[in-house]
């Protein structure tokens, strides 16, 4: 029997907080300089018309005289990223002042309305600015159409601009799912770029669940850039969670490597969700159960229990289990697993051993006793709704 099981990065996020959360990339970040705001009537006024919705109003202010006035008012458009204020909004990408351009391009990227996408290329054609540039680049990943990803793909960059045109078509195709070969090339060769920051922006994409049916015919080259790289390689964090996807028995071997060996601890616990802990790499899935990393050894957890086990591992888990007392998250996982695998009086005796009022330990306990039938798990359910400290 099989339990339901939630994504590692969805437990993870809900277990140890932002922490825990693999990095994807997001809705663009404007990053943009203050204005004075605090002591500014006219910027409030574009604020306040923000608070009440008022859309016509807010576009009424992209016509001000001033360049700030013009820029607050797009950047407030930008949050309610309604498609109505595109056509007001697209006209700034010429606007005199390069503030003014920029927050344009970003509350256009914000909105993501594929009609914008010929005047963010136009505009990247002739923007000499780079912090406009910059947020022209990124709406256009945000574009979600085929014609952006030939933009992005034509676009005359400096070397510098290369991860931000890596970032933006790994968006375009592994979270809006924009299939393009021409993008799924340019990302594959660039894995193996010089620079490590092109390389993490490219890498990005393999690690994201829409862009695996464009690539998994060409993986063998995902796998020669995963080899080519230092075990210190933040981009190798990616290319084992899109392998581990593949469930290629190819990859396990090379997989077991990066879980045990890899100096980023997000690779590590990536890797580990592509370990069978019914083959060769339960040792290292057991092993990582004394990582330094709190979220490795989650990683592990998930991946032991993600089956039957052999009888000969009950020992260590409860070993473990008595060890870290405190480490509810994991002991949760084995105990469950355990529970599965009718070790009932290892099981119990846990349950048995949490003290009245301990209510973190007590929650875990009750999920763990549903996974047990019988009147000796009844029992304990009904001593815990008498715990007078509830």
């Amino acid at each position: 029997m099989r339990r339901p099981r939630l994504g590692l990065a969805v437990v993870l996020c809900a277990t140890f907080g932002a922490a825990g959360c693999e990095a994807a990339p997001s809705l663009p970040s404007s990053g943009r300089p203050a204005d004075g705001l605090l002591d500014d009537a006219e910027l409030q006024t574009v604020v306040e018309l923000g608070i009440q919705r008022d859309i016509d109003g807010v576009v009424e202010r992209l016509l001000a005289e001033r360049p700030e006035v013009r820029a607050r008012a797009a950047m407030t458009l930008a949050s309610f990223q309604a498609a109505e204020s595109v056509v007001a909004l697209s006209p700034l990408l010429d606007d005199a002042e390069a503030q003014v351009r920029r927050d344009a391009a970003f509350a256009l990227g914000r909105i993501g309305d594929p009609g914008s996408t010929g005047a963010l290329g136009a505009a990247l054609a002739e923007e000499a600015d780079a912090g406009v540039r910059s947020h022209l680049i990124e709406a256009l990943g945000h574009m979600a159409t085929e014609r952006a990803a030939d933009l992005l793909l034509s676009a005359d960059l400096e070397s510098w601009e290369e991860a931000a045109r890596a970032s933006s078509l790994s968006v375009l195709g592994g979270v809006y799912g924009v299939s393009h070969e021409g993008l799924r090339d340019y990302l594959i060769e660039t894995l193996t770029h010089e620079d490590p920051s092109v390389r993490l922006a490219a890498s990005s994409f393999f690690g994201l669940q829409s862009g695996v049916r464009l690539w998994a015919r060409h993986a063998i080259y995902v796998r020669q850039a995963l080899d080519s790289y230092d075990l210190a390689d933040p981009a190798a964090m990616h290319l084992v969670v899109g392998l581990a996807r593949l469930d290629d028995f190819l990859d396990y071997g090379r997989l077991s490597r990066w879980a045990a060996q890899a100096q980023d601890w997000r690779t590590r616990a990536n890797a580990m969700s592509g370990l069978n802990p019914l083959g060769s790499a339960v040792q290292v899935l057991v092993d990582a159960l004394a990582d330094p990393s709190p979220l490795v050894v989650f990683a592990a957890a998930r991946a032991l229990t993600g089956g039957a086990l052999d009888d000969s591992l009950v020992p260590l888990l409860e070993r473990w289990i008595e060890g870290h007392p405190n480490r509810l998250a994991v002991s949760r996982e084995l105990l469950i697993q355990l529970a599965l695998m009718r070790q009932i009086d290892v099981v119990l005796a846990w349950v048995d051993a949490t003290a009245p009022g301990d209510e973190r330990r007590w929650v875990v306990g009750l999920e763990v006793l549903s996974y047990i039938p019988g009147q000796e798990s009844l029992s304990r359910i009904a001593r815990a709704a008498r715990d007078p400290s509830e």
